[in-house]
């Protein structure tokens, strides 16, 4: 009776350090990795907008941070069990530990406090948290309970306002009054372009750095006095695109916007739309152009990077693509010409004598 007893407990055993293990680097990875990158690009969801992303996107990149990475994480651990139980520990120690420390850094990463101390105090943090998790039960059932954040994060974050926008595949229609015109009509947006470095000490155009600029002026309205009613793209150009003041940080997309300029005029004129970053245009044409495959790809690798540049040391982001200079394909890791001369080119090849053509483009400087 004794040795049945035993028996059962060595199997058992076995088998509980296997699923506490599993159930601990969910909840890790869950809060260390997914819950951070929701909640970073729920904030900025230019990314998914400037990639066209829709709901099979979506779904796919939840699956991918909240299932795949905890997935091949518990694997490993499984396959080291496999080779031994003390292989398997080490293994368990070291994931756990790096996901601890990743933790903390980025609880700390809104205060003054410097990465590399903040990755020391992580240190010394997960050491702790490991060598009690070790003596502790009731720790170890707490932190495996935590394993829910796998389906609680992606949950909240499909359901915030900014993201849940993107699974619209609504069209846009609405009458409106403005007739047709004997010219073409165009509206271009220079993005980064201040009026400062535009005039001279008289405050007018500098028609010798700027001659053709200057030109266009004489002959124009033109405002000294613009401002932006935002800091931030993705707020002022779709203020300029419905007349209303911004509300906030919105995904600048159709279905947050859906009585626009491009609305207006889609039943009138022939569109020649280039948006940046935004998503307005009811017919538009993508900025992207590519496979889903692709796409995907280099979504994940631009996520991969603000991951990167939120975890990483100054000294070691300093060597990183910048996130500063555009809204994706931060790696360059495909001919995707996003801004420049590219796409003030095929603006212009659009151009024709013909008349009830609505030309509108957004260009990055």
């Amino acid at each position: 009776m004794t040795s049945s007893i035993e028996a059962g407990d060595a199997v058992g055993k076995p088998r509980e350090i296997l699923i506490q293990g599993i159930a601990h680097l969910i909840a890790l990875c869950s809060f260390s990795v997914a819950q951070p990158v929701y909640d970073v690009l729920a904030d900025s969801p230019e990314l998914f907008t400037s990639y066209r992303v829709d709901g099979l996107d979506l779904i796919a990149f939840i699956l991918t941070i909240s299932l795949v990475i905890p997935a091949v994480l518990a694997t490993l651990f499984v396959l080291t069990l496999k080779v031994s139980k003390n292989c398997g520990k080490y293994y368990f120690r070291i994931s756990a530990g790096l996901l601890l420390v990743l933790f903390v850094s980025l609880a700390l990463r809104d205060t003054e406090i410097s990465v590399a101390i903040r990755l020391g105090i992580g240190v010394l943090i997960a050491l702790g948290a490991l060598m009690l998790l070790e003596k502790s039960d009731p720790l170890k059932i707490w932190l495996s309970w935590l394993a829910v954040g796998a389906l609680i994060f992606p949950i909240s974050f499909l359901f915030n306002p900014n993201i849940s926008t993107l699974f619209s595949t609504q069209s846009a229609s609405i009458s409106s009054d403005i007739e047709s015109a004997k010219h073409p009509v165009f509206l271009i947006v220079f993005d980064k372009l201040p009026t400062s470095i535009l005039i001279n000490k008289n405050h007018e155009i500098d028609s010798d750095r700027y001659p053709n600029f200057s030109a266009f002026a004489n002959d124009a309205y033109w405002f000294r006095n613009n401002t932006a009613s935002a800091q931030d793209t993705i707020s002022s150009v779709p203020n300029i695109l419905t007349g209303n003041y911004p509300e906030g940080k919105k995904t600048p997309n159709l279905a947050t916007y859906p009585r626009n300029l491009f609305v207006h005029m889609q039943n009138n004129f022939n569109m020649n739309v280039m948006e940046y970053v935004t998503s307005l245009n009811p017919a538009e044409t993508d900025l992207y152009a590519g496979d889903r495959t692709t796409k995907y790809r280099l979504m994940m690798a631009d996520i991969f990077l603000i991951y990167l540049h939120m975890t990483l040391p100054d000294q070691l982001r300093q060597r990183l693509p910048s996130l500063e200079e555009r809204t994706f394909n931060f790696w360059s890791l495909a001919k995707i010409p996003p801004n420049g001369l590219w796409r003030m080119v095929r603006f212009i090849k659009r151009i024709g004598d013909e008349k009830n053509w609505f030309h509108y483009l957004h260009i990055d400087l």
